[in-house]
């Protein structure tokens, strides 16, 4: 998926806490997920890492470009996110 989103233009940044390193077709590694996402189209949800449970939507609203969810984990309560201002895709 990544390698079409990346043939397409997409700037993809994954951030996982647990990966020192990468593989370049994968992305950009960015283990601050704030700083991953300033500027950033959508957030796509893939893992249940207790690190992405408890994020700051209201802050990570603000950084965005558009505020796109996409929870592929369901972790999330769609109806606050849409309340601080997110579309929401599952």
């Amino acid at each position: 998926m990544t390698k079409n989103l990346k043939w397409k233009g997409a700037n993809v940044i994954v951030v996982d806490p647990y990966i020192e390193e990468i593989n370049e077709k994968f992305g950009v590694l960015n283990n601050d997920l704030y700083t991953a996402l300033n500027g950033a189209d959508a957030l796509v949800l893939i893992t249940l890492h207790d690190e992405f449970k408890s994020i700051d939507f209201k802050k990570i609203k603000d950084l965005m470009n558009l505020p796109i969810v996409v929870d592929g984990r369901r972790i999330y309560d769609p109806d606050e996110l849409r309340g601080i201002g997110f579309t929401i895709k599952a």
